[in-house]
């Protein structure tokens, strides 16, 4: 069995994920029998994945974005495309711990502040309020709150074909899309505001939305945030690697994810914040500067890239 392989609380938690996944991607109407099978496909998806690469690490919320590529694409090209989604975009996530992604996720209210600074103003005054509830979003580029697997394969689409931070541009241009309803909400309106905050809206207008975070994608794209934020993400970060990752896989002949996995096996320091941005960022904290609480932060158009890594790579490995 490969859950067998697998380390024994990887295998537990994927077991407990798929057997809580799909049901709202999936039509009302859906035979509890094609729901039991999409489940056991998406569980040998992940696990096939996990066993390959095993220094790859099983986080809850790589479930989501793994079923959209499965009802999208089916479970043969859903296999084969998993691996170059895992090493050229999610790797920070899938390292021993979240503190990579937790990094990237530090960026979101600096981002916020450069493109509406009242909003930004407005939420640095609500006690307590953390980039951290936007967690799940990033993490499940926002799939696990939306409830039409078109939406998701939409989301996921657009994120494809940029650097793997584009998902924060995303979220960003979604809490501003809010700002109406959280400029109403007072310094005591935690519960309120973190509510709004930790759940992506299930039938967003999406295309609005993606056209909002690419104007600011384009405006201020990832190198210049870290830059204006003073707050440097990790060189082996896949978020500063992207365009050289891209590169190196897309030229190999035969083409292979070796170096990107090689990468996936470093120490997770090298792809979290430089020790220049966490000392910065411990200054700010200390004057209370950009967000209180940052301390605690340390259907079809899915086929071009990713399908063609994956079809690629599995012509030399299968």
């Amino acid at each position: 069995m490969l859950l067998d392989s697998m380390n024994n609380l990887s295998s537990h938690q994927v077991e407990l994920d798929v057997l809580r996944s799909l049901n709202h991607l999936l039509p009302s109407d859906t035979r509890l029998s094609a729901l039991a099978q999409h489940r056991q496909h998406l569980a040998l998806v992940i696990t096939e994945l996990l066993t390959h690469y095993p220094s790859l690490h099983y986080y809850q919320g790589f479930h989501d974005i793994a079923s959209t590529f499965l009802l999208t694409l089916g479970p043969t090209l859903a296999k084969k495309c998993l691996p170059s989604l895992s090493l050229l975009f999610l790797r920070d996530y899938m390292s021993k711990s979240l503190s990579p992604c937790l990094a990237q996720l530090s960026l979101l209210f600096p981002l916020i502040s450069f493109i509406d600074p009242d909003l930004s103003h407005h939420l640095s005054k609500i006690e307590g309020l953390e980039a951290y509830c936007c967690l799940s979003w990033i993490l499940t580029w926002c799939s696990h709150d939306v409830d039409d697997a078109d939406i998701a394969a939409r989301i996921i689409d657009w994120c494809l074909g940029r650097n793997p931070l584009c998902i924060l541009y995303l979220i960003a241009a979604t809490i501003v899309s809010r700002k109406s309803i959280i400029m109403m909400k007072g310094p005591d309106d935690f519960p309120e505001v973190h509510t709004l905050l930790s759940k992506f809206p299930s039938h967003p207008f999406i295309d609005t939305l993606i056209s909002s975070a690419e104007h600011i994608y384009t405006t201020i794209p990832p190198h210049q945030l870290q830059r204006r934020a003073n707050i440097y993400l990790g060189k082996n970060s896949v978020v500063n690697r992207y365009n050289e990752d891209v590169k190196n896989v897309s030229q190999l002949s035969p083409f292979n994810l070796n170096h990107a996995y090689y990468l996936a096996e470093l120490p997770e320091e090298s792809f979290d914040l430089s020790l220049n941005s966490k000392s910065q960022m411990n200054r700010r904290i200390k004057n209370k500067r950009w967000m209180k609480g940052m301390g605690t932060i340390v259907v079809v158009g899915m086929a071009t890239a990713v399908i063609w890594f994956g079809i690629e790579f599995s012509s030399m490995t299968l």
